[in-house]
């Protein structure tokens, strides 16, 4: 074992700070190391999943917007201030829903639902 006499580490405030390797922490570490590729391997199979469910909304999933009693289908149509576009002006309620009921909204489409003068409401 080593001393601590005649060395910078005598003083005892920096007593407490200093440690030897002892065959635990060395058995450890070890153990640490053969188990990465493991944890790297389980990590790695849970992002795989995660990302396998996350379905990003495409321009052809179903929209609809609703104006003034009115429903509007604007699936394949883009936003804009065009006659066949439509806009989602600042405000806190949901402006875009995935059905024709409005009850389901899509997430990240805030706004009052505006339509272009050419769009027309879909039919009951």
């Amino acid at each position: 074992m080593k001393t601590l006499e005649g060395t910078p580490y005598q003083s005892e405030c920096l007593i407490m700070f200093y440690r030897e390797e002892t065959p635990t922490t060395i058995t450890t570490m070890k153990t640490i190391r053969n188990l990465l590729p493991a944890l790297a391997l389980v990590f790695g199979a849970t992002l795989a999943m995660a990302m396998n469910f996350a379905s990003p909304t495409t321009a052809n999933d179903p929209k609809y917007g609703w104006h003034e009693g009115e429903v509007y289908d604007v699936t394949n149509r883009s936003m804009g201030s065009g006659a066949l576009q439509y806009q989602c002006n600042i405000d806190t309620d949901p402006c875009l829903f995935q059905d024709a009921e409005v009850t389901t909204p899509i997430s990240g489409s805030q706004g009052e639902f505006v339509p272009g003068s050419g769009l027309t409401p879909i039919e009951d």
